[in-house]
């Protein structure tokens, strides 16, 4: 006979708790993008990827990173990149690509949340995900900025590595923290409820 039980995870249902948890993860995105330096170095897929993980709403899941991208930029085009215009039609274009790209970060969550969060598939969620930002965000700036030729192709993405690096590298080390607290908080959680029951 096969086992009803299933590896969902205790998605946070409830309205309050997930506007809460939301406004927390859109703020932490904004507050890091804020920041100087990073080069890639970021939060961003993994608070995406958890976001997918625990809010229930597929829809908020996805919007929460990709207003806090939103926001941030707007921030960073009027203030330390004044004249930095994001909605030119180029750089605009290169936005959405980097905006579709962390849209496909929660569902990568859902996923893995629907499959027990295995490290195998946080680890292949990681490479998937930082894969696909350097490809689609790549091939779109050498559309749009760059002459089009074999070698300006190829060196629009060699020039591109060492934040592929730095992205990969903060996917897979943001990821485990933030999973692995989670993971801490769902222990805890449990030992609670079993000292409340054996009272």
């Amino acid at each position: 006979m096969q086992s009803s039980k299933k590896h969902d995870t205790p998605l946070i249902t409830s309205t309050s708790s997930s506007i809460l948890t939301a406004l927390a993860f859109a703020l932490v995105i904004l507050t890091y993008r804020l920041l100087p330096g990073g080069n890639n170095f970021s939060p961003v897929g993994a608070i995406a990827m958890l976001g997918g993980s625990l809010l229930a709403s597929r829809l908020g899941s996805i919007a929460t990173p990709l207003l806090a991208l939103f926001v941030s930029d707007l921030i960073l085009s009027t203030t330390l990149y004044a004249n930095y215009n994001m909605f030119a039609p180029g750089i605009f274009a290169v936005l959405l690509s980097r905006y579709a790209c962390y849209a496909l970060y929660p569902l990568m969550g859902r996923l893995i949340a629907a499959r027990g969060r295995r490290i195998e598939h946080l680890l292949f969620a990681c490479l998937a995900g930082s894969l696909m930002f350097f490809f689609v965000t790549n091939f779109v700036t050498f559309l749009v900025f760059n002459p089009k030729t074999w070698t300006s192709f190829l060196d629009c993405y060699l020039s591109a590595l060492p934040f592929y690096r730095n992205l990969l590298i903060g996917d897979v080390l943001f990821t485990g923290l933030f999973y692995g607290a989670w993971r801490l908080v769902e222990i805890f959680h449990a030992q609670q409820q079993t000292q409340s029951a054996g009272e």
